[in-house]
């Protein structure tokens, strides 16, 4: 995991910040996006694999802070958070999903999503959501 360290950490944000409308940098920002956004999710994977989720955690925060509508990456972050005995942070991420979901874009959670928040509320063992993301 030091080479994935390394890695994101070449990583500077936005390709071209200053030049977001000039269309020949969309493509290229897309694939920079795209490639650390992977690295990213396999690292937490390897991670929550392990039961690192000290380690996972920031991973999949920083994906989530970059696009906080992503689903899939609040979804697992709420498993490591649940995972970690973290619930109360599991459940505030899932109401910030629904409002950014709602505000943006007019929709709700899945219900996937939800299931999640619902079980996690309810106190349930984590260990097949662990296994179901890493």
């Amino acid at each position: 995991m030091r080479i994935a360290d390394q890695a994101l950490e070449l990583y500077r944000g936005v390709f071209l910040p200053f030049d977001l409308y000039t269309d020949w940098t969309k493509s290229p920002r897309q694939r920079y996006h795209r490639l650390w956004s992977g690295l990213i999710a396999q690292t937490a994977r390897l991670a929550v694999g392990m039961r690192h989720f000290a380690r996972a955690t920031p991973l999949l925060g920083r994906l989530v802070d970059a696009v906080p509508d992503d689903e899939d990456a609040v979804y697992r972050l709420m498993v490591v958070y649940a995972a970690a005995g973290r619930r109360g942070e599991a459940l505030r991420l899932y109401d910030r999903l629904h409002e950014e979901l709602t505000t943006a874009l007019g929709t709700t959670p899945t219900r996937t999503a939800t299931g999640l928040r619902d079980a996690i509320r309810e106190g349930r063992d984590t260990e097949d959501w662990i296994r179901e993301i890493s």
